[in-house]
């Protein structure tokens, strides 16, 4: 029988899951954030529109492309 103070010390800690708002997605996971898991907005799609200066604001790491989840939210609800 397992006592009481080792199941509290055993026991696995709970981590929040909420991504903040600063959360950086990839081309692929903005455009499923925007169109839905349904029917994304396609990488290509986010490319042109980063080209024309239409589409949700985007920030470069390096040389990769990322999207800011509260960037997008606003870009959604603007």
């Amino acid at each position: 029988m397992v006592s009481e103070s080792t199941m509290q010390h055993n026991a696995i800690p709970t981590v929040d899951r909420t991504p903040s708002p600063n959360y950086l997605l990839d081309p692929a996971g903005a455009g499923a954030y925007i169109g839905g898991e349904s029917s994304p907005i396609k990488p290509a799609t986010l490319a042109d529109w980063r080209c024309k200066r239409t589409g949700p604001p985007f920030v470069k790491v390096g040389r990769l492309v990322r999207y800011r989840l509260e960037d997008l939210d606003v870009w959604l609800n603007g």
